[in-house]
């Protein structure tokens, strides 16, 4: 398969996963009650950053806001939800992960060329961006809504800051969001880069 034919068909084949782990319930994003919900919608993001760099991360996580913010029109379920109807909180902070990303991995292949090394960064890159994505939101949700969400979280507990709130988030979802990540990002990237098709559209979108 040529080149640029593989490189619209991952771009597709991509968006068509994040757009069905979305629109699926329970797929990409997993509600245990309606103040505790994860997300798997970030794992083809940063597969897709890997893959295709800085555009792609940036394309990846447009699309995911999106689609969040769409469930949150259409199906909000936790008590967060009516805030991600503002794009500002559901699409930016998405649009800010997926450049993050593909900017880092890019790096990575600058700067890691040995395969163990470079699994290991991996990992920790993904991670490390997990965590940076669920900061990042929640700064957003706290710059632009934070007086609303603290209305209502000191409902369920009236001595809560929204610092603590952010701890509380990064400890409940951020760890286990980054766990995934850690260890699902590197498997997927190296056994996609195996191939040499694949290898050659990551050589040549990568800045040398």
């Amino acid at each position: 398969m040529k080149p640029r034919i593989l490189l619209i068909t991952t771009i597709a084949m991509l968006s068509s996963i994040l757009m069905l782990m979305g629109f699926v319930p329970s797929l990409g994003f997993i509600t245990l009650n309606p103040t505790i919900s994860f997300t798997l919608m970030h794992i083809p993001v940063l597969f897709g950053a890997y893959l295709l760099g800085w555009r792609g991360g940036l394309w990846f996580g447009f699309l995911f806001g999106m689609i969040s913010f769409f469930m949150a029109l259409s199906s909000p379920v936790t008590f967060l939800d009516p805030f991600f109807q503002n794009p500002l909180i559901s699409v930016v902070p998405r649009i800010v992960f997926g450049l993050l990303s593909g900017l880092l991995f890019e790096a990575a292949h600058r700067w890691f060329s040995h395969v163990m090394v470079h699994k290991v960064a991996l990992a920790f890159f993904a991670s490390f961006l997990t965590l940076v994505h669920t900061i990042l939101v929640l700064s957003t949700l706290g710059i632009l809504q934070g007086s609303e969400v603290m209305t209502i979280l000191i409902g369920f507990d009236p001595n809560i800051t929204y610092l603590g709130f952010i701890l509380l988030i990064v400890g409940l979802n951020g760890i286990w969001e980054a766990s995934l990540a850690f260890v699902l990002v590197p498997i997927l990237a190296i056994s996609v880069s195996k191939n040499s098709t694949f290898r050659r559209i990551i050589t040549q979108r990568s800045p040398q």
